[in-house]
């Protein structure tokens, strides 16, 4: 198994031999990566027109803009010392797959252009999938996270069509001042739109105070922070995932449940210890369709009334206020209209999780909305609700 596939998805190697052999085998050309689009794009029976949208959605066209579209810089990841990084932790194959694996390393290239024209997306907000320096022991993330910034800027400015991408700024999440100054330097001298975190970072999540000149940091430049998930720690994984057949515990700790959960305990957290009363100004975004919440904030606000919480707002009405949420490709309507009915139609965006989800379905998808919603509401799904966040 290759470098690259080690890392692949936050780092972490298979344990299963079994899961292993599920793993294809690396693609030996770019023509294979054309071939298998071209296939995709057949069976599926796409073009890159939306046809049958309401008139308002077609004059102009709507300029669909994806917020959770990754990227990896092999040379980069593949270098850092071993024994910098956490034990190793089980992940599902399916995300490493033909399609996945020859477009990752194409950050902002032709190829990359090319799917997002075929599934008709305007802008790809790119930031960086895989190991990173959220996972590295030391100093040493700090001049990654630099490394990795320094070579999306370039990548994105030297690209066929450098307009059709905005960039998440990778901070060094272990050493969090750092982590401030990193983001200032993006945003202020590379022209970035915000950053992306993932999970949590040598045992912290963003409540804790040594985050806070970075949260201070991001709302004085008015940008959001994207908390992606994280993979469990060892001690976590053991307790709640292993002892599994076939490896299903490795789905269950990402993809499969464990994500997400994360994710919003990580927010609870922050919203129990005070940090959006802190920073009242914070914008963050979490993806697939809002990370459970929809579903749980009735009940926290049972469980966390103002008098527990002993802050001015609900936790509803905090997270109503400071949180926005993306799809990450889970094409589902129902948790569409949850997410809309529970953060409104203004926090609500798209985003396809490229291109360990594959782009073909976004056209169909879009149809799909197109039949449920008022297009002035689909609109600002779509396009304007992340043109006013991100100042695009």
């Amino acid at each position: 198994m290759s470098a690259l596939r080690s890392f692949a998805l936050n780092g972490f190697m298979f344990r299963s031999p079994a899961l292993r052999t599920c793993l294809p085998s690396k693609p030996s050309t770019l023509q294979r990566w054309a071939s298998s689009s071209a296939t995709v794009r057949a069976e599926a029976g796409l073009t890159a027109g939306y046809q049958n949208l309401q008139p308002e959605l077609t004059n102009p066209p709507v300029r669909l803009i994806t917020l959770e579209e990754h990227f990896m810089i092999p040379a980069l990841q593949e270098a850092i010392p071993s024994e910098l990084l956490p034990p190793s932790f089980a992940r599902p194959s399916s995300f490493l797959n033909d399609y996945a694996y020859p477009r990752l390393p194409d950050i902002a290239g032709q190829g990359r252009i090319d799917d997002m024209d075929a599934a008709g997306i305007t802008i790809q907000v790119l930031s960086l999938g895989g190991v990173g320096a959220q996972d590295i022991r030391g100093h040493y993330g700090i001049p990654f996270a630099k490394n990795v910034n320094n070579t999306l800027s370039k990548a994105v400015h030297e690209s066929p069509q450098p307009e059709r991408f905005r960039c998440f700024a990778h901070l060094p999440m272990q050493t969090p001042s750092e982590a401030a100054n990193e983001l200032q330097r993006c945003v202020q001298e590379l022209g970035f739109v915000g950053a992306m975190t993932y999970g949590q970072a040598g045992g912290k999540f963003l409540d804790d105070q040594s985050y806070d000149s970075l949260l201070a940091m991001a709302q004085q430049l008015d940008v959001p922070i994207y908390i992606h998930p994280g993979d469990p720690p060892e001690e976590l994984m053991k307790t709640y995932y292993e002892g599994l057949p076939n490896d299903m515990g490795g789905i269950l700790a990402t993809g499969g449940f464990g994500w997400h959960h994360e994710v919003a305990i990580q927010l609870i957290r922050m919203a129990c210890a005070g940090t959006f009363e802190k920073f009242p100004r914070l914008k963050l975004i979490t993806g697939h369709q809002g990370e459970l919440l929809p579903t749980m904030l009735q009940r926290l606000d049972y469980l966390y009334p103002k008098t527990v919480l002993c802050h001015q707002r609900s936790m509803a009405q905090t997270f109503r206020e400071q949180l926005h949420v993306t799809f990450s490709g889970m094409y589902n309507v129902p948790a569409v209209m949850a997410a809309i009915q529970t953060f409104g139609v203004e926090r609500v965006m798209w985003s396809v999780d490229y291109p360990y989800l594959p782009t073909e379905p976004t056209p169909g998808f879009l149809r799909v909305l197109n039949d449920v919603m008022a297009p002035a509401d689909l609109l600002k799904v779509a396009q304007t609700n992340a043109e006013k966040l991100l100042r695009i």
